[in-house]
């Protein structure tokens, strides 16, 4: 998804000049954006990855349980909010984007605090 926002050709435009079109520009309406499956898959996916990635280190160190709920947190927290950017960059509705989000956070038990600011990053105006 991020790599659509990456690539680019030149084309001319009506008037003459050079302009970029991002590879998004031609698929960012094809219907698997606006499947919310693809969505919640794909977040779980990675998510799911992105925590495992710590189980597998080489390193034996040894986390409290305070430490690994932090570790989650941050990991969920910051995949959620590239998850909502992405989606909302594709057209979904940030009420289906909320629901995704809620879903996660509640499963995950993202820390309220968290939660308050991803809420407050989301609705914010600057906020694609």
């Amino acid at each position: 998804m991020i790599l659509s926002l990456t690539f680019w050709k030149l084309s001319r435009g009506p008037d003459g000049t050079e302009e970029k079109k991002y590879l998004q520009d031609g698929i960012q309406f094809h219907p698997i954006w606006k499947d919310l499956e693809f969505w919640s898959t794909a977040n779980y996916l990675s998510l799911h990855e992105e925590i495992m990635k710590k189980g597998s280190s080489s390193k034996q160190e040894i986390e409290s349980e305070k430490e690994c709920h932090e570790r989650q947190n941050i990991i969920v927290y910051s995949q959620l909010l590239s998850y909502a950017y992405n989606m909302s960059s594709f057209g979904v509705d940030r009420s289906d984007i909320k629901k995704i989000t809620q879903q996660f956070y509640q499963y995950y038990r993202l820390d309220d605090c968290r939660v308050k600011e991803l809420m407050v990053v989301f609705f914010s105006k600057g906020f694609a």
